[in-house]
């Protein structure tokens, strides 16, 4: 119950409250020791107990920091010293309320506040109640304040030098009752500034805190009433409206720097197996139409997700034997994977642009638990300046300069503030031992893309003719900016394609719907009508939803290639067998003076490396005399066929993302890297174009991708064929829309 202090320097005896019987009443010179301690305390401390001795009994912390007209910060740093040092302890049914240890204890801050008592002062825009519990001295520090002096004994202010990665944007702190925000002060100290929090009932919380243009907080909140599931709302001046509300539990992972959407991990709870939805969901600041888009579904608990800075990317440990770490886009497109190390999950994940880029905290030893993730090279390293053994909050300053994390220093919590280059380190003190959260944002974060505005013909297309498209990017900002860098996919590549340069091509008639997308994510549609017929420029037409003509066409080698009718549309269907050269040729030739333009689509899902190919062809040669039984490729007189072949090559020279383009038989085959299009299990397009000099441009998916280094023999009097020859063992060969054009189509850029 007594015991000394163990300072040499002070030879106090300290009493400890705690350890004496309830009933126990103590003479005065006894009761003088328990206001020594009381003297001690810091200044927050000394409010919050000057406060509480005013209560009539057990208080809640949230009508003690009113009653003070304290910050919630402030109190939550009095609070804890008071408990630590074993003044009060916290009691009620639910453990939410304080109280001192002993009556005896109580009796003290009562006589000290009775002998000492003064009046209350305004600190920034919120009243402190300055109490007889002792403060001697108030420093201003811009928004905030710190006190640097309590009940007679100076405390020296701890708080340090503000360095550059505060000056740049503030550091929010997160604790349970509340947050602090920390930031460049004048005379280079750091102000600490409590924010206006909402008024919640437990077991509800605070989860993330975000401004507005006007410093305006707005709180996201894990909302729990009494038998409901959890769920994530926003709290903005004094009104609530849900973020995301399902029949399981909803848990919110990060917020994107603009604020206008989230990561929520949903557990559903329809009776199936567990697991885990990770959803990006709308915060409803900006468009409040767009739903919510469902990222992953895990068969476990996701414990870390979080956006990148620029809300471009998404980076979420998914649990396993082995974690595996991805990078998604917004629409959950998988951009890359990493497996992780076995026994050694990361927890949590933070993007630290133009610094180390990824970081995370790894359950190793002391010394290796801040890590750098680099995504390129697949390889996870220990952060060389990091201070010991690191906790899991963790936070990079905006422009990836600096790192706010949680260490153990001497047995304590501290909270560190490091700039990376030169590990240079500055201690932050009186925070809460341990945070919820450290958010450390951009003071104006750049604006983001919420939406696309696509620019088109307003009215039907001529079947053959071309026409132009473009997209302006809606920024979170309001403003508008033009995108050159669009993929474009048609419901109807017969009817209508876009070229990534934004060319409209008219296929034929009908109705297609184009899909632009930026960034994989971001995206609008439009429709476009192709009216007309024929156009005089079409030579060779067939798209392959009727039996072959045998007036049209001619049988090549064999097993022969049929129109076949099935639930994804009608198309050739080519069974080459690889034993000789199998497919059809027009049985007509026809002159191209003004060059021409031969294309089709075709699908091929390669199962090995031989034995499956497709060649489409110009054929200057003559047929056999009597081909009504068909004949074999050997018996056409061949004078030149350029041609297109995919895949190149077979068995170890088989590359199954690349073309070969042949001019001229005798030269050597050009190899053309074709990726990303192929190889692919879908339809591709492809084409070979012919200028009137003889120069021949393969082209694959309408994009020029080769250029022959030799010229064609396009001379006055050269007739061409249209050869298809494929091979497709083990698999199937499919084309469809058939095109000869008269003269060059497409722009040769």
């Amino acid at each position: 119950m007594l015991e000394a202090s163990g300072d040499p320097d002070t030879h106090r005896w300290i009493l400890h409250p705690q350890r004496m019987p309830d009933a126990l009443s103590l003479p005065d010179q006894a009761r003088g020791l328990l206001e020594q301690q009381l003297g001690r305390l810091g200044s927050e401390a000394a409010c919050m107990a000057g406060c509480l001795a005013r209560e009539a009994g057990p208080a809640r912390v949230r009508d003690l920091t009113r009653s003070c007209g304290m910050e919630v910060a402030e109190a939550s740093r009095g609070v804890r010293e008071l408990v630590n040092r074993g003044i009060v302890h916290w009691t009620g049914k639910n453990q939410d309320r304080l109280s001192f240890v002993h009556d005896e204890m109580r009796r003290a801050a009562e006589a000290r506040l009775s002998r000492l008592a003064a009046p209350a002062r305004t600190v920034g825009h919120h009243p402190v109640l300055l109490t007889a519990l002792g403060l001697v001295a108030v420093v201003t520090l811009g928004l905030g304040l710190v006190w640097s002096g309590a009940w007679g004994e100076a405390v020296p202010n701890l708080l340090p030098e503000a360095r550059g990665p505060l000056a740049q944007a503030p550091l929010v702190v997160l604790d349970r009752p509340g947050a602090t925000l920390l930031r460049a002060g004048p005379g280079g100290r750091i102000a600490m500034e409590g924010v206006p929090r909402p008024e919640l009932e437990l077991p509800s919380r605070l989860e993330h805190v975000l401004f507005d243009d006007t410093e305006t907080p707005m709180w996201l909140v894990s909302e729990r009433g009494p038998g409901e599931k959890p769920w994530i709302s926003l709290h903005l001046d004094g009104t609530t409206r849900p973020v995301r509300q399902t029949e399981g539990d909803d848990f919110l992972l990060d917020v994107s720097l603009d604020g206008l959407h989230a990561l929520v991990a949903s557990e559903p709870r329809d009776g199936g197996p567990y697991r885990h939805h990770l959803y990006r969901v709308p915060m409803g600041l900006a468009n409040a139409d767009q739903q919510p888009a469902l990222l992953l579904e895990a068969p476990h608990t996701l414990r870390s997700a979080v956006f990148s800075p620029d809300g471009r990317r998404i980076a979420v440990v998914v649990p396993g034997e082995a974690d595996s770490l991805l990078v998604l886009n917004p629409s959950g497109g998988r951009l890359s994977e990493l497996e992780l190390e076995l026994d050694r999950p990361i927890h949590p994940l933070v993007w630290c642009n133009g610094g180390p880029g990824l970081v995370g905290v790894r359950e190793a030893p002391a010394g290796e638990r801040l890590v750098r993730i680099d995504l390129e090279e697949g390889a996870i390293t220990p952060l060389p300046t990091q201070l010991g053994f690191v906790g899991q909050r963790v936070a990079c300053a905006p422009d990836g300069s600096a790192l706010a994390y949680s260490t153990a220093v001497d047995g304590e919590i501290r909270h560190a503030l490091q700039e990376l280059d030169t590990g240079e380190v500055t201690w932050l003190e009186g925070l809460t031992t341990t945070p919820r959260a450290l958010i450390w944002r951009p003071a104006s974060p750049p604006p983001t893309p919420v939406g696309l505005r696509l620019d088109g013909p307003e009215g039907p297309l001529a079947w053959g003719t071309t026409d132009r498209v473009s997209g302006t990017l809606v920024l979170s900002d309001g403003t508008r900016r033009a995108s050159t860098s669009l993929e474009w996919e048609s419901s109807s590549p017969g009817v209508a394609t876009v070229t990534s340069g934004g060319v409209l091509h008219a296929n034929g008639p009908g109705t297609a719907v184009l899909t632009a997308r930026w960034d994989g994510w971001v995206q609008e549609e439009m429709e476009v009508t192709v009216a007309g017929h024929e156009p005089a420029g079409i030579l060779v037409q067939d798209d392959f939803d009727t039996p072959l003509d045998p007036g049209r066409w001619l049988q090549v080698g064999s097993p022969p290639s049929r129109v076949v009718d099935r639930e994804d549309g009608s198309y050739l269907l080519m069974p080459g067998d690889a034993l000789y050269l199998d497919g059809i040729v027009t049985r007509e030739a026809v002159a191209l003076p003004r060059g021409g333009t031969l294309e089709a689509e075709f699908r091929l899902d390669l199962t090995r490396r031989d034995k499956q190919w497709f060649r489409i062809c110009l054929l200057e040669g003559e047929l056999p005399e009597d081909p009504e039984s068909g004949f074999e490729h050997g018996e056409i007189h061949r004078i030149q066929d350029p041609c297109i072949r995919y895949p190149n090559g077979q068995f170890s020279e088989f590359r199954e993302g690349h073309v070969r383009l042949t001019a001229v038989r005798g030269f050597p085959y050009q190899h053309v890297d074709a990726q990303p299009h192929l190889p692919s299990d879908d339809w591709r397009h492809v084409a070979l174009q012919l200028r009137a000099d003889g120069e021949l441009t393969l082209l694959v998916e309408r994009e020029p991708v080769a250029t022959a280094p030799v010229r064609v023999d396009n001379s006055e009097g050269t007739r061409w064929h249209v050869l298809l020859i494929g091979a497709a063992w083990e698999t199937e060969l499919h084309v469809r829309n058939l095109r000869l054009w008269d003269g060059p189509r497409y722009e040769e850029e």
